[in-house]
């Protein structure tokens, strides 16, 4: 037999073992790394796939308003609507343009998660900043009762079908254009008070339609009064003076898609103005 030295007995090994053995590991992990692009797309083609299922599933819709006071922008509002499986939140960041704070430190953040089928509002929060006026206050719905408790330990009696300010607004925008909606009353909770809100449709803006619309801008009209409550301690922040007010009469605009469009408190000239602007 022959017999052939070691270094020529290697030449006839099969190719894999003259392969070290970390050469070989890295090998198989690189073509495992291969297959990783493939993966990532397959992922991304399923969750394409889910949203496509579910369009208003975990939606982020960004809202800009301008307010204005004797016709002057003052006020920048700016918002986001997040909608997911079973409730949306709303948060409205409010600041005053750089000309206007040189007077005044203003500085306000609203929140409210409601409920994507009632709009039944389940916890809110306020971040004021208003002058001398400075504070938080975060509330949250009991589910067992009727009552609401604040970050601070108070609690205040809300009835079942109340809304809080920022819910019953994005309510009747969302139902607007539902034929034989208005007349209707709304209960609004305002910082431990009840108020009611008789709602109208004070005007139908159909001149302006572009042609892909099918339905027109509309303008509701909502009147206040008081109803039961007593107002919490740490007192109101602008917004909740400006709205809770006996007979207080403002107008809300809805855009033809559907949209909270705007919003008119007073008369012209003296007029708080909301104008979105997207």
């Amino acid at each position: 037999m022959l017999i052939l030295p070691v270094e020529m007995n290697k030449l006839f090994m099969k190719p894999a073992n003259l392969i070290p053995t970390d050469i070989k590991y890295n090998f198989t992990i690189f073509r495992r790394l291969r297959l990783l692009p493939i993966l990532v797309y397959l992922i991304l083609v399923s969750e394409f796939c889910r949203a496509a299922d579910n369009p208003d599933q975990n939606a982020i819709e960004n809202i800009h308003f301008e307010v204005s006071y004797l016709g002057i922008p003052l006020l920048d509002m700016m918002g986001e609507l997040k909608k997911n499986d079973s409730t949306t939140s709303v948060i409205y960041d409010n600041t005053l343009r750089p000309f206007a704070d040189v007077f005044f430190d203003f500085h306000t953040v609203y929140q409210v998660i409601y409920e994507n089928d009632s709009y039944r509002p389940l916890t809110w929060f306020k971040k004021i900043e208003e002058g001398d006026l400075v504070f938080d206050m975060a509330v949250s719905r009991d589910q067992s009762s009727s009552r609401v408790i604040y970050e601070d330990g108070q609690t205040s009696t809300i009835p079942d079908d109340a809304f809080t300010i920022f819910s019953a607004t994005h309510y009747l925008v969302a139902n607007a254009h539902e034929p034989g909606f208005f007349p209707l009353q709304m209960r609004i909770f305002v910082d431990g008070e009840i108020w009611l809100a008789d709602i109208d449709l004070h005007e139908v803006i159909d001149g302006n339609r572009k042609p892909s619309q099918d339905r027109p801008e509309l303008v509701l009209k909502a009147i206040l009064h008081y109803e039961s409550g007593t107002l919490i301690e740490g007192g109101k922040d602008m917004l909740s003076r400006t709205i809770a007010r006996e007979n207080n009469t403002f107008l809300i605009k809805v855009s033809p898609e559907g949209k909270f469009h705007g919003a008119v408190y007073g008369k012209f000239p003296r007029a708080v103005e909301l104008k979105r602007i997207y």
